[in-house]
């Protein structure tokens, strides 16, 4: 998967300096109505992983460290359904 710009971009997390197989991530900040921050990335999906993705119905989240906070993953973003 490759995390993508969408129209609604506008920021990104930068990759650490030096690291291998580490992109910067074009994300959107969001304040929802009740003030709670969010940021949203936005990945696209290769025809190959879409093929695995029907056959198995799994996607998988890593995060280096030992932790992360809270995540939602969905099939459109929060910024459309506002």
């Amino acid at each position: 998967m490759k995390a993508i710009r969408t129209d609604k971009s506008n920021d990104t997390l930068k990759a650490p300096p030096d690291s291998e197989n580490v992109y910067d991530l074009p994300i959107t900040r969001i304040v929802f109505e009740d003030g709670v921050n969010a940021v949203e990335s936005c990945w696209e999906i290769s025809p190959e992983e879409m093929e695995i993705i029907l056959k198995t119905k799994k996607i998988y989240f890593t995060c280096f460290g030992v932790t992360h906070p809270p995540i939602i993953l969905k099939a459109e973003s929060f910024i459309d359904i506002e």
